[in-house]
């Protein structure tokens, strides 16, 4: 490898390592207990729908995980009536 190479790929790793010690030291703290976020879709036709679901998980990700999986099961059974 030529010493420009070697240099670019040693900056590139300084300021991604720079970039995760950032990240990690600013990230918000998780809060434990009851939580509820609500979700608003937004359909092609205009019309809107709410959903709001109350957890105890540590991350709110799992809730949103779970919330579009059922989403998604219901969007297929739609497309299979009879």
């Amino acid at each position: 490898m030529n010493k420009k190479r070697i240099v670019a790929l040693v900056a590139i790793v300084v300021v991604i390592a720079l970039m995760l010690g950032v990240y990690l030291a600013t990230r918000p703290e998780t809060q434990q207990g009851s939580k509820a976020i609500t979700v608003q879709v937004a359909h092609k036709d205009g019309t809107e729908k709410t959903f709001t679901y109350r957890t105890d998980a540590e991350f709110l990700a799992e809730v949103l995980a779970v919330f579009l999986i059922k989403q998604r099961i219901l969007d297929k059974l739609q497309n299979y009536r009879v």
